[in-house]
């Protein structure tokens, strides 16, 4: 759990934030950490979903009222509901109730 990072010294109950971990830590480990903290902090928006692309994984604002996502990293356009390829009017075989 990045989100409470939680002081090493058992009688103390204090958590630490995120300038205390830089000061702390090496520059390559504070990335990684600020990193999963960012990923952590989008996955609990209902309104993000991630590019398909293995290659990409890229946060994707999705609209609500539309089911195609498009990457602003590699424009790849997809289904918000099934993560292929965005196949316009035809219908997707997931439906909402079923998403991936």
């Amino acid at each position: 759990q990045v989100h409470c990072l939680n002081c090493p010294e058992p009688e103390c109950s204090s958590v630490a934030t995120p300038g205390q971990v830089k000061e702390l830590v090496e520059e390559k480990l504070f990335a990684l950490y600020d990193r999963l903290l960012l990923q952590s902090s989008l996955d609990l928006m209902a309104d993000v979903v991630y590019c398909p692309r293995p290659s990409c994984q890229t946060p994707v604002m999705q609209d609500p009222s539309c089911t195609m996502g498009i990457c602003s990293q590699c424009n790849y356009a997809f289904c918000t509901l099934c993560q292929m390829t965005y196949h316009g009017v035809s219908p997707c075989k997931v439906t909402a109730g079923e998403q991936p």
